[in-house]
């Protein structure tokens, strides 16, 4: 391989073997596109605003114009077409409901591009089609697939082949090759999951609640097989990002607590992505100890409230940024969590945002923007004072702690340095250090591995079944 271009360019699009648009990432935190016509240097035509959301999907037209998501200048992500001569953008569609971002789009063809349709998800997957022929064949593919969301995967050049995707809260995706001609649909092999069985597994149930302020949150609720939903043991379990999001659909991690009899919470706090700018960007700086993880602790108040959760029997846990929740719950809402499960977080924020690893380093400028700049002398005691590796001393419930040393993202030695301090007051932490582990875990099995773990200590702390 050779290195075209690293300074800010993030990804690029292609056309007859050549990169003809370049996406980067200004210092500021804001996408760009550079426009490379073949007889000059590549020149820019279109910017947004820091932290916009901005993803090229494919040229258009021989060339001329491009389709991209992007969210510039609206509340809600939506599909555009933007000319490369002067960046003159065309809406193409955007949520008729205004309730969330666009989330996809139905496309054929590589050099002749036709859009069949575009799709939001909220609750389920909503489809708005631009041609009666797929509006017919989805209609045939929902009677054939009763139940669950039909996900159109990915079709041939032609348009009339097709990979469908059908997805429930229940059971692992499956996946069906479709044809348009024949109308042939056929499963295809799969294989479940190695951390849950089918037959083990609970409903998923939209929540939606205030927080102090008076937004109304999303999120998620798995409740144990045979539950009554009542005076629960419940775990508050974190995504990551944050500018990511929980969908309703199976995650084998989610059914493996609730088999375990736990009920299972997931919030989408403000920070999450999908749900328009506003929300998203309330979540900007707030971390730890402002409206992000306040929408964390307003979710499981209203749990309680609802006689949904049993205090003195609810943990918190998630993974890479889900962990640093788990760590500023644990420090700056000690009386709500009686014990927290940490996968690869980070405890120090000022530490993460100076040792970014070489491969994020392009996409430093969004962590400046949605977290804060340790250069800045405003920013700087605010990160300080939302790092919980500062605020050890608060944190009273036994915590767990998994960690890889090969994580090119967080460092580990955020693991490292939070269990000492803990173990140095006699604190209540097992300790999980990975030697080949990465952000991430390298197989199914490892992971099992290590729910199991999680689900002992689990029992241990707010179950009532014996240890594993």
């Amino acid at each position: 391989m050779k290195t075209l271009n690293r300074q800010g360019v993030c990804s690029a699009l292609w056309l007859d073997g050549k990169p003809r648009l370049l996406i980067k990432l200004t210092a500021s935190g804001a996408f760009a596109a550079d426009w490379i016509d073949g007889r000059s240097s590549a020149r820019r035509i279109y910017i947004c605003d820091p932290g916009d959301i901005f993803v090229p999907l494919t040229f258009i037209n021989n060339g001329s114009e491009f389709y991209a998501l992007s969210n510039r200048h609206a509340e809600f992500v939506r599909l555009v077409a933007i000319r490369c001569i002067d960046g003159r953008e065309l809406v193409i569609h955007s949520d008729p409901e205004k309730k969330v971002d666009m989330a996809g789009v139905l496309s054929s063809g590589k050099t002749t591009v036709k859009l069949h349709g575009v799709y939001y998800v909220d609750d389920h997957i909503r489809y708005y089609f631009f041609d009666d022929e797929f509006a017919a064949m989805h209609k045939l593919v929902r009677e054939k697939l009763p139940g669950g969301d039909i996900l159109w995967d990915s079709g041939s050049d032609n348009g009339r082949q097709w990979i469908i995707k059908l997805l429930r809260d229940t059971t692992p995706a499956t996946y069906y090759y479709f044809n348009f001609d024949t109308r042939e649909l056929k499963r295809l092999p799969g294989k479940d999951s190695a951390i849950i069985r089918t037959g083990q597994t609970a409903e998923v149930y939209p929540i939606h609640y205030k927080s102090r302020d008076g937004t109304t949150l999303h999120g998620y609720l798995t409740v144990p097989p045979g539950s009554n939903g009542k005076h629960l043991p419940v775990v508050v379990f974190v995504h990551g990002g944050p500018a990511s999001r929980v969908f309703r659909w199976f995650d084998p991690r989610v059914q493996a607590l609730a088999a375990g009899g736990y009920a299972v919470f997931q919030p989408n706090y403000r920070g999450s992505r999908g749900f328009g700018k506003r929300y998203m960007t309330a979540g900007w700086k707030s971390w730890g100890t402002g409206t992000l993880q306040n929408d964390i602790t307003d979710g499981v108040r209203h749990l309680i409230n609802e006689g949904i959760a049993q205090p003195g029997r609810i943990a918190i846990m998630g993974g890479s940024f889900g962990g640093y929740c788990t760590l500023a719950g644990l420090a700056f809402t000690p009386e709500l969590y009686a014990c927290g499960i940490d996968i690869f977080g980070m405890s120090d924020l000022v530490s993460y945002l100076r040792e970014v690893q070489d491969e994020q380093q392009p996409l430093q400028p969004l962590d400046r923007v949605m977290c804060g700049d340790i250069n800045d002398s405003a920013d700087l005691p605010r990160l300080q004072s939302q790092s919980p590796v500062n605020f050890t001393d608060k944190i009273r419930a036994p915590l767990f702690i998994y960690h890889g040393t090969k994580d090119p993202l967080i460092n580990y030695s955020h693991s490292d340095r939070i269990v000492q301090l803990l173990r140095s007051r006699n604190a209540e932490v097992e300790y999980y250090l990975s030697p080949a582990g990465e952000h991430g875990f390298s197989t199914i099995d490892a992971e099992a591995a290590v729910y199991h773990d999680i689900l002992r200590f689990l029992d241990k702390y707010i179950g009532s079944k014996p240890s594993r």
